[in-house]
Formats: structure tokens, C-alpha cells, sequence
């Protein structure tokens, strides 16, 4: 009986030295992983947010209590240890392994390397939400939430492509028919009934500026579009750590390592908490990721300019700061008519929880969108800035 309570205390406490091993392992790969990112990023000014904040003082406090227990346990996690009992340590491997698969989800990644929905692959959306109600989505083979694609829009047909998040994508909005590019699709019809039109969806929650102009850029050479149309939110779009720069930044196998030891949330609520000290809510001031959006912005202009391709920013609350310095005759702005821009305090237009836009309020944004479109494409000017 004796001989058994000793054993189990022996397993007791290798399985607690066990786990803080393996803790300080994951979270200084975590560590390591934000670190690296924000310097190969260019972003150093967030290593003075990362050096306070939780992840690192759980990392030290995890090292001193190993530190501690190794010295004064027996049956610690050892080099001694591993070669008496390796099945001890196997079973440990597989047990944390099996773990990181079960509780942390994958992320898609399409053809064109963007962070998307799993291509073709339908599930359901904002279950449980207390606001939104649950919609089906089916994206399409590109992971995105609209029909299928393809590579050239068909003769006659006038091909606009948004980009966006949520906003664009449709977060909140149950029916097809009331998204953005359905309403707008129709809305354009129905004001230039003789030209034929065909409206892409190209929202993905999370992004930012960087991302917009970076997916416009390949999507704009995988499905050559007329005319580019990006969603800018203002503030909530600047964070320089979104998903797919995380993407872009560590590549495919070193993202998805930081996926499963939580350096990618981490560097996500880091880089937006930053941009809120920097530019609290409301204001219009300059961000981190400025320099860099700017020199991704020009990139894809120059090469929609060379594609014939008009580029529209579509300004969901007021004129920002950072468009009005681009100068491209194929670069165009356009926002509300005057007096318009509360439209999110009206709950029939927009959801009061996060104010994304209702099924009525994507109607209101086609109709006037739609109206700048037709006049840019039809008279062909040199701006459509002013037409609000």
C-alpha cells in the first residue's frame, strides 16, 4: 500500500514538472515568435508593449518556478529521467500534441496565399451571437463568401471587385441576397440597366489596409477587375499584425507554429491595442503602419494603371488623413453625401453592437455607391472625390 502511494506521489510530481517544462517551452516559443516578428517587421515600438504585458510575465514567473521545483523534486523531468523512463516522456509529447490539435482550430489559406474561409467548405457563422442571427456560408473555391469565380469576367461585362472585412464580408448579415455585393450588384443594374455587371466579394474579417491593398493586388491578377473598390474603416484598420501579414511576415510552417502556441492572437490584441493608445477612437492621426500601407497602396496602383484598372476607397464614416496624399489619376475617394456619416446610430441600418451594417443598411451603401461607379466608369473621371 505504501509502495503504491509513493508511486503515485512519483507520478504526481514528474507530471507537475512535466507541465512546467513544457509551459516554459511553449510560452518562450511564444515569446520568441512575437519578438521576432515585431523586429522583422519593422515594428519595434511594440517590443516596450510586449516587454509589460502578460505573456512575459507569465513566461519569467514559469522559468522561476521550474527553476525552483527542479532543485528540490526527485523525479523532475531530466536528462537522467528520460533515459530510465522514456515512456513517461512519449506519453507527455503525445499528450501535448494531441492537445494543441484539438484546441486550437486551423486557418485556411487559399491558392493565392490569403487568409480565407476553408474553399467550398460550408459551415455556420455567428452561433449564438446575441445580435446577429446564424447564417450559412458556402465560400467559393477561393474561400471567400460569394459564388464561384472565374479567372476573366465574360465579354460586355463590367467586373467590380471589393475588398474589405467584416464590413465587406457581410458579418452580421444572414441573407445572400443582403450582402453588399448582391445589393450592389443590383443596384448598379437597376441604375445602368444597359451595361452588364457583375459585383465580387472580397472580404475577409480581421484585415486591415496593409492586407487590402495586398489582396487586391493578387486577386486584381487572378480575376481582372474594371474597377477595385476597398472598404476603409479608419481606425480599427490599421492593425499592422493581422492575420495575413502574420501570414506573409513568418510564412506558411512558422505561422501555423505560432497559431498553436497563441503568438498569433497575441501579436494581433498587441499591435490593436497599440494603435487604440496611439489614436484613440475618433481621432484621425498618424499610425505605425502608414510608410509601409503607402508603399503597398502605390505598388498596386501602378499596376492597376497598367491593367486599365480604376481603384475607388470607399470611406464608411468620414474622410481619413492618409488617401488624401495619394495622388494616382486611377486613385479615387468616396464617401456619404453630406450629413450622412451617423448612419450607424439608426438600428435599422446598422447592427447597435458593433455597428456593422444590417441587410437595409448594405442597401443604402449600394445605392450610393453604385451611383459613383456608374458615373466613374461611364464619364471616365479624373476623380471621384467630392461626389458624397
Amino acid at each position: 500500500m505504501a509502495g503504491g502511494r509513493q508511486r503515485a506521489r512519483e507520478w504526481l510530481t514528474w507530471t507537475i514538472g512535466l507541465a512546467l517544462l513544457v509551459s516554459v517551452v511553449i510560452m518562450g516559443l511564444r515569446v520568441a515568435i512575437e519578438v521576432g516578428a515585431i523586429v522583422a517587421g519593422g515594428f519595434t515600438p511594440l517590443l516596450f508593449n510586449l516587454i509589460g504585458s502578460w505573456q512575459v510575465v507569465l513566461f519569467a514567473t514559469l522559468v522561476l518556478a521550474l527553476a525552483l521545483a527542479w532543485g528540490r523534486g526527485d523525479h523532475l523531468p531530466s536528462l537522467r529521467a528520460f533515459r530510465r523512463q522514456p515512456v513517461r516522456w512519449l506519453v507527455g509529447a503525445l499528450l501535448l500534441l494531441i492537445a494543441l490539435r484539438v484546441t486550437r482550430k486551423g486557418v485556411a489559406v487559399n491558392s493565392l496565399g490569403l487568409v480565407s474561409d476553408a474553399p467550398n467548405k460550408t459551415f455556420w457563422m455567428d452561433k449564438g451571437h446575441p445580435q446577429r442571427q446564424p447564417a450559412r456560408v458556402q465560400p467559393n473555391q477561393y474561400g471567400f463568401r460569394d459564388s464561384p469565380w472565374t479567372s476573366q469576367p465574360a465579354l460586355g461585362t463590367t467586373r467590380v471587385l471589393l475588398i474589405g472585412d467584416s464590413f465587406v464580408y457581410g458579418a452580421g448579415v444572414a441573407d445572400y441576397e443582403g450582402l453588399l455585393h448582391r445589393q450592389l450588384a443590383r443596384s448598379l443594374g437597376q441604375i445602368s440597366p444597359h451595361q452588364t455587371w457583375e459585383v465580387l466579394n472580397g472580404g475577409r474579417p480581421g484585415w486591415s489596409h496593409l492586407s487590402y491593398f495586398d489582396a487586391a493586388l493578387r486577386l486584381m491578377r487572378e480575376l481582372h477587375p474594371k474597377v477595385i473598390v476597398i472598404g476603409s474603416l479608419g481606425g480599427s484598420d490599421w492593425d499592422v499584425f493581422d492575420f495575413q501579414q502574420q501570414l506573409d511576415l513568418l510564412g506558411r510552417r512558422l505561422f501555423y507554429v505560432a497559431w498553436q502556441v497563441g503568438a498569433v492572437t497575441d501579436l494581433n490584441e498587441l499591435s490593436l491595442r497599440s494603435e487604440r493608445t496611439m489614436c484613440p477612437a475618433g481621432e484621425d492621426c498618424p499610425r505605425m503602419g502608414e510608410p509601409l500601407a503607402r508603399a503597398r497602396l502605390e505598388r498596386l496602383l501602378a499596376e492597376a494603371a497598367a491593367s486599365h484598372t480604376e481603384v475607388v476607397v470607399w470611406e464608411y464614416f468620414r474622410p481619413i488623413s492618409f488617401f488624401a496624399k495619394i495622388d494616382a489619376p486611377n486613385f479615387h475617394r468616396a464617401s456619404w453625401p453630406a450629413g450622412f456619416e451617423q448612419w450607424t446610430d439608426d438600428p435599422a441600418l446598422a447592427i447597435p453592437i458593433d455597428r456593422h451594417p444590417t441587410a437595409a443598411g448594405n442597401a443604402v451603401i449600394a445605392s450610393t455607391l453604385a451611383r459613383i461607379l456608374v458615373r466613374l466608369v461611364n464619364a471616365a473621371p479624373t476623380s471621384a472625390e467630392g461626389v458624397r
